[in-house]
C-alpha cells in the first residue's frame, strides 16, 4: 500500500459525502474533485508505467482453483477460445452478407427483364 501514500489526495468517499453537506464550500469541493481528477490520471498512468495495469485479474472462481490449471493456461486457453468464436461470427457475418448480396442482384436482375 506504498503506492497510496504517493497519492495524499485519494479521499473519493470523503469527497462525495461532504459535497452536499450544509455550509460546505463548493469551491473547496470543485477544487477537491481537480484533485481527485490528477490524482486519478497520476495513478492510472504510474500503473501503465509499471505494469501492473496488464495484469490481468486472478479469477475468484473455486472450482477453477482446485483443478490446478495454471493461470497462464487458463489465459491462452480462453484466447484461443475467444479467437474461434469471433472467427466464427466474422465467417457467418460474411456468408449471410453474400446471401443478402445475391438476393439484391437477383431482384435488380428481374427489374431490368420487367
Amino acid at each position: 500500500m506504498d503506492v497510496l501514500k504517493q497519492f495524499p489526495t485519494f479521499r473519493p468517499l470523503e469527497i462525495s459525502q461532504n459535497a452536499y453537506q450544509a455550509g460546505n464550500n463548493p469551491a473547496q469541493t470543485k477544487a477537491d474533485l481537480i484533485a481527485l481528477h490528477q490524482t486519478l490520471h497520476t495513478l492510472a498512468d504510474f500503473l501503465k508505467t509499471t505494469g501492473v495495469g496488464a495484469f490481468p485479474l486472478l479469477l475468484s472462481d473455486p472450482q477453477s482453483a482446485a483443478s490446478g490449471i495454471p493461470i497462464e493456461q487458463h489465459l491462452i486457453a480462453e484466447m484461443n477460445w475467444e479467437a474461434r468464436f469471433l472467427y466464427e461470427k466474422l465467417k457467418r457475418i460474411r456468408e449471410s452478407s453474400g446471401v443478402v448480396a445475391q438476393h439484391l442482384s437477383t431482384l435488380d436482375t428481374a427489374r431490368l427483364k420487367t
